[in-house]
């Protein structure tokens, strides 16, 4: 019998007992979807390489961070081709430029709307130029940008360079600019991800704070021992006392 009354104390209260006074939150960051659009060249002919390779290290590194999603902009995507059917005169901005002006912000922030995104990055390559000692100088601008509301969130101006190239080589070689780019495009990196951080959600699987029923298990358990020592009472004064001994 005790053992019957100590299980069915020990399965009420033990739940209550391990229950916290308060459901924990776990916060977790809210994943935002994000177009990089091609980077505007504003730096001649030299740059026009240069602006392609930083969009593709921009977007890269921004798809390697766990709080975006980045979009991939094209104009054969079946959204912009849709756009497109619906509103005609935009297949005269599909190939940008993006950031030249407003009217170019507000064109890239249209084709994200169809894209159902929530953020866009629009920049452009200002200035590219390789020293007589063989350095790469490089300055960029980009700005993230707010699809719903068509503000700029921040505006990120970097300056790069490379380091100096061999002695013998070509200025124009490929490894001053890719090394320019990566020094600029991780300094954007950096840039965007301080500015554009979502808040964090809190998750939680209960979505009212439990209340403490800590006073409910002592309850229990008293109850429990009471039963026990009860049971324990009655028992001992109903066995029957020592036989009588045998008349004479």
């Amino acid at each position: 019998m005790k053992c019957i009354v100590w299980l069915m104390i020990s399965i009420m209260a033990g739940p209550y007992m391990c229950m916290p006074a308060g459901a924990k939150t776990v916060a977790t960051p809210l994943q935002q979807t994000m177009v990089v659009f091609p980077m505007d060249n504003s730096a001649g002919e030299a740059g026009v390489q240069v602006a392609e390779d930083l969009t593709a290290f921009i977007r890269g590194g921004l798809a390697a961070h766990p709080t975006y999603e980045v979009l991939t902009y094209s104009q054969r995507i079946p959204t912009i081709q849709r756009l497109v059917k619906l509103e005609p005169e935009k297949n005269q901005v599909l190939d940008g430029p993006f950031h030249t002006d407003r009217t170019a912000i507000a064109n890239a922030v249209a084709l994200a709307k169809a894209m159902s995104a929530q953020l866009i990055v629009v920049g452009s390559v200002d200035r590219y130029v390789v020293s007589d000692q063989g350095v790469a100088d490089l300055v960029s601008t980009v700005e993230v940008i707010d699809v719903a509301t068509g503000k700029t969130i921040r505006t990120v101006v970097v300056t790069g360079k490379s380091g100096r190239a061999p002695a013998g080589s070509s200025l124009a070689q490929a490894p001053i600019a890719t090394q320019a780019i990566a020094d600029v495009g991780a300094k954007i990196v950096s840039g965007i991800i301080g500015s554009t951080e979502p808040t964090q959600q809190a998750v939680n699987t209960q979505t009212k704070k439990k209340k403490n029923y800590t006073w409910l298990a002592a309850v229990l358990l008293a109850v429990g021992i009471a039963v026990v020592s009860g049971s324990h009472g009655s028992n001992s004064s109903s066995e029957p006392g020592p036989p009588n001994p045998p008349p004479l």
